[in-house]
């Protein structure tokens, strides 16, 4: 089964843009578009700066390896620079990937 394609930077600038003309929140529009606030937010962010707009072009990879749950079932996701991110069962996928998007970009 083949995943969806995701939005790239100006299919984000169109959504966002979208929104603000729309009359509708925030959240109203995100569940009418089947998209999530958090990736809406995080996308709003990095497309109003142009310094961030140009890291945008060049693509971030992190290497990631299938996490093991421990006991609690908590994930651990390091990522450069000794940061960390923990997550419970149950995150949002698509947020997950945003903030990774987003602490590999600032690295």
């Amino acid at each position: 089964m083949n995943k969806p394609r995701r939005p790239g930077p100006e299919e984000w600038r169109q959504i966002i843009d979208g929104q603000t003309g729309g009359g509708l929140t925030v959240a109203a529009y995100c569940l009418e578009r089947g998209i999530t606030r958090g990736s809406f937010y995080t996308w709003k962010w990095w497309l109003r700066s142009p310094a961030k707009r140009n890291r945008l072009a060049k693509p971030v990879f992190a290497e990631v390896t299938p996490p093991k749950t421990s006991a609690s079932g908590v994930v651990e996701i390091c990522l450069h620079g000794e940061r960390r991110l923990m997550v419970r069962a149950g995150f949002d996928h698509d947020l997950l990937i945003d903030l990774i998007r987003t602490l590999e970009g600032a690295a």
